[in-house]
């Protein structure tokens, strides 16, 4: 795919989504072309066990339709968790593309309903955004949430509301149109675990982009996403990711160099897959 076809389906994607919005401003959680970027820091208390830290991504893409027994029909939208950087023991590992369909999210009225197959059609109430002055959270420890303040996130104003985890820490926050933003949780399980049996875990906020890769909110762990090392995607080694990329890619395809960074996807073959891995990175950086 041509970085012009890119380009084009980026502002088609923009274009959409402007009309998302509803009359009153408010912006659904629930919508494509946003992404949600979290840290996770994991290390077991136990002899010969490594240190991971990944950084990862959630995105809306596509939908699902099921229905209950009487018949009624609810539409879920696919949400997609990507594995964007893992460190082992702090050594660099690139697991670009390693995408999987982490939950199913609706939106109705304000109300966000998760979803999982086997579950009641309808679905869980996750957050109730409809009250003007609170939210409703399920499995945190206050489940009704008082408004703090209100933040502008990409030229909209979300309201802002203050929370508590499990032992009782003011540290947690929960942002209209974003979610969970805090410790030991993320937007689609805003329920956290401080402690885990022989553990220590620890999950935290980066950044939301926007669908140009633009960041409209940082959070407590922006730093370590803002100082992520370039690693498969920079296949000439120049430590940046631009279409010198594409070029070394190509020529290793058809024989003219050495193909040992060339395998960008990590799929055994070095082809047009690699080509649009590097270009999607360069798009959304």
């Amino acid at each position: 795919m041509t970085m012009r076809r890119y380009l084009l389906i980026l502002t088609a994607l923009t274009a959409l989504m402007a009309g998302a919005q509803t009359a009153d401003g408010y912006q659904p959680l629930v919508r494509e072309g946003v992404t949600w970027v979290y840290h996770t820091d994991r290390m077991l208390f136990t002899a010969g066990h490594p240190r991971v830290s990944t950084i990862y991504s959630l995105h809306f893409d596509g939908d699902t339709t099921v229905e209950n027994l009487e018949g009624q029909s609810f539409t879920y939208a696919k949400l997609h968790r990507e594995i964007v950087h893992t460190q082992i023991n702090r050594e660099n590992i690139s697991e670009l593309n390693d995408i999987t369909t982490t939950a199913y999210l609706r939106e109705d009225d304000r109300k966000v309903y998760t979803y999982m197959p086997g579950d009641d059609p309808e679905g869980m109430l996750l957050y109730d955004f409809s009250a003007p002055e609170s939210v409703n959270v399920w499995g945190l420890k206050e489940n009704t949430i008082p408004l703090l303040t209100t933040t502008e996130i990409g030229g909209n104003t979300c309201r802002v509301f203050a929370s508590c985890d499990d032992n009782g820490l003011k540290n947690n926050r929960i942002i209209e149109s974003v979610g969970f933003v805090g410790i030991n949780g993320d937007m689609v399980r805003p329920n956290p675990q401080a402690k885990i049996l022989l553990m220590l875990k620890s999950t935290g906020f980066c950044c939301m982009l926007n669908d140009n890769g633009e960041v409209i909110l940082e959070g407590p762990r922006y730093p370590i996403y803002e100082n992520l090392p370039l690693t498969r995607c920079d296949v000439n080694c120049d430590n940046q990711i631009d279409v010198a990329d594409v070029n070394a890619v190509i020529d290793a395809s058809i024989g003219r160099k050495d193909a040992e960074h060339a395998d960008v996807d990590g799929d055994g073959v070095v082809d047009v897959q690699d080509i649009n891995a590097i270009i999607n990175t360069m798009t959304h950086k």
